[in-house]
């Protein structure tokens, strides 16, 4: 008798970023959008954004989990797992901070694309010298 699998999870997860590219303090976690565009959407105001990045949430997040957070979650919810499913397995693999696009497979799933090691960053302030 095999043992059964470990449940999927990860502790990384992507949030949005302004849109000037930059990351956010407390910014809104995104996912693929369910419906086939290649956009990530927030999951409370299913706002769109072309890119994200990657954060470290802290907890363990499983696509079921991922799914109850959606506030307008699609009618086939069975679909929408399996994409959740795969967003979940690419994203893990990803370096905290990695700036990311997502893309269409020719079934429907998302695929995830690195377009930055890190968000744009902020000139900090200008130092007497």
């Amino acid at each position: 008798m095999s043992p059964e699998p470990a449940p999927l999870t990860t502790k990384r997860f992507t949030a949005a970023m302004t849109k000037d590219g930059r990351a956010k303090m407390r910014a809104p976690f995104v996912v693929p959008a369910f419906d086939g565009r290649s956009v990530f959407v927030e999951t409370k105001s299913g706002k769109a954004h072309d890119q994200a990045y990657v954060v470290f949430v802290g907890l363990a997040v499983s696509p079921e989990e991922a799914l109850s957070k959606v506030q307008n979650p699609p009618a086939d919810r069975d679909a929408a797992l399996r994409q959740l499913r795969s967003f979940i397995e690419q994203v893990a693999q990803f370096k905290l901070g990695n700036v990311l696009a997502v893309e269409r497979a020719a079934d429907g799933l998302p695929l995830l694309r690195k377009v930055a090691e890190h968000p744009a960053r902020e000139s900090g302030p200008k130092l007497p010298g």
